[in-house]
Formats: structure tokens, C-alpha cells, sequence
């Protein structure tokens, strides 16, 4: 099993004013983004990927990992849980000043933005999330799905089906493509479930946690349709047996 979150905007080392996205110079997504990937093959990575990141969301998707989560970061790409990187701030949500779209003249295309920083010295190809074997579950807003829409549309069909996406958008908010990956929403259910309590925006975290330390071990082997009737309450979660003396 894999686990793959967004990246925060808390961090747990202060990024250098050139590894913020507010300081790039306007232009076209083509032209800012070679500006930011230029600027990170200056810098040395500092600190391991899963330590730099902090916060509720974070949290919780790392309380669910098995060793640490992988990420996906608007301002480096996809990082190995154990890869050494710099500190910054880049986002591709909108409204905070480090969202990069400030600096882009042009349409907001996350997609157009990731494939950019697929030249990032630190991103690792949507592949090696899939080595191995086991899900790949991931907790994505809607911005970050459309950042990883076209890599993971690409995926063979094996690997796409041990893919469960936990996300707060409403379906119609993201690809086509990946719907059939997403487990239902069930906000107010998960509410109700103590240790999973939480506001909207940890809710994707919230939701993959839920399902790891209660569908997972219920129904390992279960399929894509199984455990999303299981998170939606459409069928019972299977009856741990007991544990062994």
C-alpha cells in the first residue's frame, strides 16, 4: 500500500525568498514555470520530503502510511516520501500569494503547470508511486487532481485499478477520467465517526484514514465497486475476526 497526499503550505523549515512562487516574474505558464525549474536546480534539497511538510491534513495522511506518504507539491512535483528537498512555497490553489497562477498571463491550467515540473530535479515519474503491489490511495483536492489528471489517466489498467481517490470535490469539479477511482464523499458521516472529525479542508486525509484502519483491513483483497460501497454505507463493512492469542 502507497499513500499520496497534497503538499501544505506549512512547512516545517522557512523557504528562501527565491523558492517562492510571488517572486517569479510574469509570463507565460511555459515561461514562469522554466523561470521556477531554472531556480530549483540551484538549490539543494535540505530535508526529507515527508518531514517537511506539516499540518492537520498532513497528518493525517501520515498517521495512514506505511513509513511515510508520497506527495504531490505544486512547486516540485511528485516526491519519494525519503527524498532530500529544498523548502518553498507554490501552490496551485487559488488565493494565496504563492498561488502560481498570480504570475501566469493566461488560462489556469494545473495540468499545463505539472508537466512543467516534470524537469523539477526533485520529481519523481507517477510510475514509481506504483511499484509494488497493494492500492495506491490518494488525497487530492481538485486543483491537485487536475495537476495529476493526464499522469494518472495514463496508467495501464492494472495500476489505475488499484487506485482510490479520497477527495471533498464534487465530482463534476475534476477529470472524467479519474471519476471512477473516487470514493463517494460522506462528510457528515465521517463527522460522526470519533478520531476522524475535522473541517473541509483535511476532509480528503480524513477520509483515506478512515478507510486504511477500517475498510482496508476488513477487505484487502476487496474490488473498486466493493470499497466504495463500503465508504458510502451502501454495504457493511466485514467483521474483523479475532485476534490471535
Amino acid at each position: 500500500m502507497r499513500v499520496l497526499t497534497t503538499c501544505s503550505a506549512l512547512k516545517s523549515v522557512r523557504p528562501p525568498d527565491d523558492l517562492l512562487a510571488r517572486t517569479l516574474a510574469r509570463g507565460s505558464v511555459g515561461d514562469v514555470v522554466a523561470e521556477w525549474v531554472g531556480r530549483l536546480r540551484d538549490a539543494e534539497g535540505e530535508v526529507e520530503a515527508a518531514a517537511l511538510y506539516v499540518g492537520r491534513g498532513f497528518g493525517h495522511a501520515a498517521a495512514a502510511a506505511v513509513g511515510a506518504p508520497w506527495i504531490a507539491s505544486a512547486g516540485l512535483g511528485l516526491l519519494a516520501p525519503r527524498s532530500y528537498v529544498p523548502s518553498y512555497g507554490a501552490t496551485v490553489a487559488a488565493g494565496p500569494e504563492d498561488d502560481v497562477f498570480r504570475r501566469i498571463d493566461g488560462p489556469r491550467d494545473p495540468g499545463a503547470w505539472w508537466a512543467g515540473l516534470a524537469n523539477s530535479p526533485f520529481a519523481c515519474p507517477v510510475d514509481e508511486l506504483f511499484q509494488g503491489e497493494g492500492p495506491v490511495l490518494a488525497a487530492l483536492s481538485a486543483p491537485y487532481l487536475a495537476m495529476l489528471a493526464d499522469d494518472l489517466a495514463a496508467l495501464p489498467p492494472g495500476d489505475l485499478s488499484r487506485l482510490r481517490i479520497f477527495t471533498a470535490s464534487a465530482p463534476g469539479s475534476f477529470d472524467a477520467r479519474l471519476r471512477p477511482y473516487a470514493m463517494p464523499r460522506n462528510r457528515a458521516g465521517l463527522d460522526d465517526v470519533g478520531g476522524y472529525r475535522g473541517v473541509v479542508a483535511d476532509y480528503a486525509q480524513r477520509a483515506l484514514r478512515h478507510f486504511v484502519e477500517t475498510v482496508l483491513p476488513a477487505a484487502p483483497e476487496a474490488d473498486l465497486d466493493a470499497h466504495a460501497a463500503m465508504m458510502a454505507g451502501e454495504i457493511p463493512v466485514p467483521a474483523l475476526g479475532p485476534a490471535p492469542r
